[in-house]
């Protein structure tokens, strides 16, 4: 499971490395161009945010996969408030920014908030819960399940871009 933590992490890390600003700002929508206007100076740094943050996550992840939890470190209980925290503000930034965009923005949003509530709830009665396995996890798979939603609107919208290139080519 170890090894899973890393290599989630790593995806993580290295998406928030690779996927530009300019594609989260207008979420990979085809058709739409990317203007040096307002509306792009206005959403960049949110999509720079979301990208940080993204990473910041990922890397916790890595952190928790490398250190686990019965080895007592502070940095397994660090790396995970890193990829809780982290993840879920880049999940509700993200699903703000592509509002417009995008009905998954909603979906994003929830995941980013459950992780969120979540995260308050473990914070407010120090994990003291009939079952905190459940509220971990209540913390963690919205994250993942929230980037996962991400990358596959991305990639659809991508995969389409290229379809209409591919035809038009062939005209």
């Amino acid at each position: 499971m170890n090894a899973s933590f890393v290599v989630q992490g790593l995806g993580m890390l290295f998406g928030a490395i690779l996927l530009s600003s300019a594609l989260l700002c207008i979420a990979a929508r085809p058709g739409v161009r990317i203007l040096q206007g307002a509306a792009y100076r206005k959403a960049r740094p949110t999509a720079v945010a979301v990208r940080f943050l993204a990473g910041v996550s990922g890397l916790g992840t890595v952190v928790v996969g490398f250190v686990p939890e019965d080895l007592g470190s502070p940095f397994h209980l660090a790396g995970a408030l890193m990829f809780f925290i982290g993840g879920a503000s880049a999940l509700l930034l993200l699903g703000l920014l592509w509002l417009p965009h995008t009905a998954m923005s909603w979906f994003i949003l929830a995941c980013g908030t459950l992780t969120l509530g979540a995260l308050v709830v473990g914070g407010l009665t120090r994990m003291d819960v009939p079952e905190p396995g459940t509220l971990e996890r209540l913390m963690a798979y919205p994250v993942t399940i929230g980037f996962s939603a991400a990358g596959l609107v991305v990639a659809q919208r991508v995969r389409e871009v290229r379809r209409t290139a591919a035809r038009l080519a062939k005209r």
